[in-house]
């Protein structure tokens, strides 16, 4: 089946409006935005018949897409300071997460710190929310608990202005509780709406940001003989549900939520590329590369959610 960006639509009859002559202005176009920009940019991407020129190459994409801040960032030391960006401004933006966070800290330092102070909270594997993951690396739940509690703590102790809390999609099928289909989505609700009201004594603005739909790894579906088409997806349940279950979690607690999906796919599918950059290095994390092409559009996310609370108060 072809990705719904890719079929004709019938003509849909539209009722006759009626039209004073003399007052008929020409049509214009739709206002260009950065989302529409790349909108199209995705469309184009899942249209592509062959390979553009990548940079950097899917053969190198492991080593050359693994954002600056992995070093530092893979197991924050929190009581330490570490994963620091800035500390001489008077605002900070935290970024608290598993992995996923690791990789959207490169695209808030771009967009952000000219203004904030940029501190990462992030463990690789270790979900954030108030939820337990099974992993079957000996003492690593108790120490991804340990992690949650520190930042919890850490959060609440130094109010940052700003809090921005993502993580993958792709363990809502490993909860210890083995919940499934809509009693693990009130799990996963539930687990946000807890973290969401840990986090209330920090005063920061919470920030929901969903990670990257889980997708395929470009090892894997990118051969000598491959087609983009070879590396597509569609939007996984996996996002859609826990998307869900955070945006009700959100509202109830005046928290706030970006849904990334738009930025990553286009009609429910979604490329390996976008222009000439790759957008993922595996099957969940952002190169460096297309972190930086998101800046733009993340930029205006969060200018729209200022907007918002000018509105909602």
């Amino acid at each position: 089946m072809l990705p719904l960006a890719l079929q004709k639509t019938a003509a849909v009859e539209a009722s006759p409006v009626p039209v004073t002559f003399g007052t008929l202005k020409p049509s214009t176009p739709a206002e260009e935005t950065n989302a529409t920009r790349l909108t199209a940019q995705i469309d184009a991407a899942l249209a592509a018949p062959a390979w553009p020129e990548l940079s950097p190459s899917f053969d190198n994409i492991l080593a050359e897409g693994k954002p600056d801040e992995d070093a530092g960032c893979g197991n924050t030391d929190i009581a330490a300071g570490g994963c620091v960006f800035g500390t001489e401004k008077p605002q900070t933006a935290v970024v608290l997460g598993d992995s996923t966070g690791i990789t959207l800290l490169p695209t808030v330092r771009a967009a952000m710190g000219t203004d904030y102070n940029v501190r990462g909270m992030t463990k690789a594997g270790c979900v954030t929310l108030d939820l337990e993951i099974l992993d079957d690396r000996p003492g690593f739940m108790a120490d991804c608990a340990a992690f949650k509690a520190a930042a919890i703590e850490e959060i609440n102790r130094t109010k940052p202005a700003i809090v921005f809390i993502t993580n993958t999609s792709g363990v809502f099928g490993s909860l210890v509780s083995n919940a499934r289909g809509t009693e693990a989505q009130q799990e996963w609700l539930m687990g946000t709406a807890r973290l969401l009201e840990a986090l209330k004594p920090s005063g920061s603005k919470l920030v929901i940001v969903t990670a990257p739909p889980g997708g395929k790894s470009p090892a894997e579906c990118a051969t000598r003989t491959s087609t983009p088409r070879d590396c597509m997806y569609e939007v996984n349940s996996n996002f859609v549900e826990t998307a869900a279950a955070m945006q009700s979690a959100a509202e109830a607690a005046g928290a706030k939520m970006i849904d990334t999906r738009s930025w990553f796919c286009s009609s429910g599918y979604c490329p390996s590329f976008v222009g000439n950059t790759p957008v993922k290095r595996d099957t969940v994390h952002t190169t460096k590369q297309y972190a930086a092409l998101l800046v733009p559009v993340f930029t205006d996310a969060v200018a729209a959610l200022s907007s918002q609370g000018t509105e909602d108060s």
